[in-house]
């Protein structure tokens, strides 16, 4: 896990991101790549190659106990700003499988991890992570929506957060990327409520693709 982030990294997160209309743009079809082995550390690989890449996303899922201190926050717990760094939700011991997923539009209903646990499918959580190409120096659209928590890092900074969040409400918001290719990372934590996610880029000066683990 990264280090402990600053409590100061939330007072800039407000201006970073804008709600406007939206549409889905439908994505190529592309065929899975099998993940990498227990044996590759880092999640991220190296950059692909742009020209013959499978766009998609190495996803890690986890399951969260049903006694977990985290689950079902009350006295409005629920709607305060949580620090992803600060929580175990990612954390190996957790891991139940990983995959390749070609897209993180999944919907709403959505249970993806049954280890057959107590409280299981109700809580889990999961970590994608992938390459972006930006090819203009312009803001990035991203229609994201989740319950209950969704994080979005780029080159390992945070640059979008919601939490707490029982309704799913699909919006746009305006990311400020800088030209070149980039890590991507997306943490999801289902932790009440319904379990529900959307997350899809809709600007065409964007790319995304699976890691290159070749080496």
């Amino acid at each position: 896990m990264r280090g402990a982030a600053s409590a100061l990294l939330w007072a800039p997160l407000a201006g970073l991101w804008a709600c406007s209309e939206y549409q889905v743009k439908k994505g190529e079809d592309r065929s899975p790549v099998a993940p990498p082995g227990a044996e590759d550390p880092d999640d991220f690989g190296a950059a692909p190659d742009w020209n013959d890449c499978p766009t998609g996303y190495l996803g890690h899922y986890y399951n969260l106990p049903s006694d977990h201190p985290d689950l079902e926050p009350g006295d409005g717990a629920e709607s305060a700003l949580i620090d992803p760094n600060l929580v175990d939700w990612w954390d190996e011991e957790r891991l139940s499988f990983e995959r390749f997923d070609p897209s993180l539009d999944q919907g709403g209903g959505w249970w993806p991890v049954d280890d057959g646990l107590a409280g299981d499918p109700d809580y889990f959580s999961a970590r994608w992570t992938a390459w972006i190409r930006v090819n203009e120096a312009q803001p990035v659209e991203l229609l994201v929506g989740a319950t209950t928590d969704i994080f979005v890092f780029v080159d390992d900074e945070l640059l979008f957060a919601e939490t707490g969040r029982e309704g799913f409400e699909p919006h746009v918001v305006a990311l400020d990327l800088p030209t070149g290719q980039l890590p991507l990372e997306f943490r999801f934590a289902q932790r009440m409520a319904d379990s529900a996610l959307r997350a899809r880029f809709l600007s065409d000066h964007v790319a995304v693709c699976y890691p290159d683990f070749s080496d």
